[in-house]
């Protein structure tokens, strides 16, 4: 019951509800929109997350850096997702990289390591979900990438069982990120299947329609030829102007049938624009060929 209403003003009141916000919630994102949360992570993740997390000083020895070498570290981590969805292999080797290096050096502490994990978590979410990388490059690429972080983190580590807990906790972080990406894909991949199947299913019903139009246009047709060749069989001697009035509405019935057949296996081609049906306009004339028929 909740629908536009005209004010006093003129104005068009619209009332909000449930399903508009779900709209909204759920359509998909332009190409501008989706580069544009992209460039929001990439200064959000290097220059927030990677940049503080270098710049946290190590527990014990480590590297002490200066402040533009860790705003530096963090932009060269998180500034390569921009473009992920563009070059999510190349974005994911760089990104991958940058992080083994900080974390091997020590400029990214092994207590922050989420940061840079967050990041690389958002290429194999990326690598998973693209479908211009192949799920098996996809897969070897991430874990590629995920190995060398986690040896890095294995050296940062220090001991044995550190270590291990490490290459866990580097594992739980990526490896979640990619079977999502993985799940949606494959969604998508049936959300297309499907699809294409309904279109297959929607042109199979469409042609018998035009078969059936077909088969009416024929039997009315060779119908009402029929009816009026007896006509002027009948009365060809006796009445020859009756004759050739039969005649006559037998080649005008004849001709219009062979246009409504051209009109109508014409739609079968793709090539061939769609005629449109008759409509309300075209009911006299329908009317007349019925009345043709002996139909008053």
């Amino acid at each position: 019951h909740h629908q536009a209403q005209p004010a006093r003003s003129g104005r068009v009141t619209t009332e909000w509800g449930p399903g508009v916000t779900g709209r909204l919630l759920t359509r998909r994102l332009r190409p501008a929109e989706l580069y544009a949360v992209d460039a929001f992570l990439a200064v959000f993740v290097g220059g927030a997350l990677c940049a503080y997390a270098a710049s946290e000083s190590p527990v014990s020895g480590g590297v002490r850096e200066p402040l533009w070498v860790s705003v530096l570290t963090g932009f060269v981590i998180g500034l390569p997702l921009a473009v992920r969805r563009r070059w999510p292999v190349a974005v994911a080797v760089t990104i991958s990289a940058a992080a083994t290096a900080a974390l091997a050096i020590g400029i990214i502490p092994d207590f922050a390591a989420a940061a840079p994990a967050f990041s690389l978590g958002l290429v194999a979410y990326t690598l998973a979900v693209s479908p211009s990388v192949s799920l098996r490059r996809s897969l070897v690429t991430a874990v590629s990438c995920l190995a060398t972080v986690c040896v890095a983190l294995a050296l940062a580590a220090g001991t044995l069982w550190t270590a291990g807990g490490a290459i866990a906790y580097g594992t739980l972080m990526v490896a979640p990120a990619w079977l999502i990406g993985w799940t949606v894909r494959e969604r998508r991949a049936h959300a297309d299947r499907h699809s294409d199947q309904m279109v297959r299913q929607a042109a199979v019903e469409e042609r018998l329609r035009v078969a059936r139009d077909l088969h009416d246009i024929v039997a009315h047709t060779m119908s009402l030829i029929v009816v009026k060749a007896a006509i002027g069989n009948h009365v060809a001697d006796a009445k020859p102007e009756e004759a050739r009035e039969a005649l006559r509405v037998i080649e005008a019935t004849g001709r219009g049938a062979m246009l409504e057949m051209r009109r109508v296996l014409g739609m079968l081609r793709d090539d061939t624009p769609h005629a449109p049906s008759p409509g309300l306009a075209d009911l006299p004339r329908l009317a007349e060929q019925a009345t043709i028929g002996g139909v008053e």
